[in-house]
């Protein structure tokens, strides 16, 4: 998801911003900058000058038939932008970066908050 945020600025401010609005916590899925490019199925496909991204597009043998520009991010940018989170290495060959957090007081919170609401719900008055 973050690959098509934009540069490098862009990622980070999205990174930023997931975190600080995420209450109760947050995940986020990736493709691995070191290995095959999801979008297309070349490797290295990110490596490539943009002219050649262009052209290479249109031979992909995945789902992006169009050049768009992508930024893709690796384990330690990933875990640079969320330090609190839990990162991981997922999918055949590690083809996939995840990075997850849980805000346990929050979760709590927002727990005890939904079981006041529900005790303050009083049944209509019968007619």
């Amino acid at each position: 998801m973050s690959e098509h945020v934009g540069d490098r600025s862009k990622p980070e401010a999205f990174a930023r911003q997931m975190q600080r609005v995420a209450w109760v916590g947050y995940f986020m899925a990736t493709p691995n900058k070191l290995f095959l490019d999801p979008h297309t199925y070349f490797p290295c496909y990110h490596l490539f000058p943009v002219g050649v991204q262009g052209v290479a597009s249109h031979f992909s043998l995945g789902h992006m038939r169009h050049w768009e520009p992508l930024r893709m991010l690796s384990a330690a940018e990933l875990r640079q932008m969320f330090p609190e989170a839990e990162g991981k290495s997922i999918g055949p060959l590690g083809t996939n970066l995840i990075v997850y957090e849980r805000k346990p007081g929050r979760a709590l919170a927002a727990q005890f908050a939904g079981q006041a609401q529900k005790t303050e719900v009083t049944a209509p008055a019968r007619l």
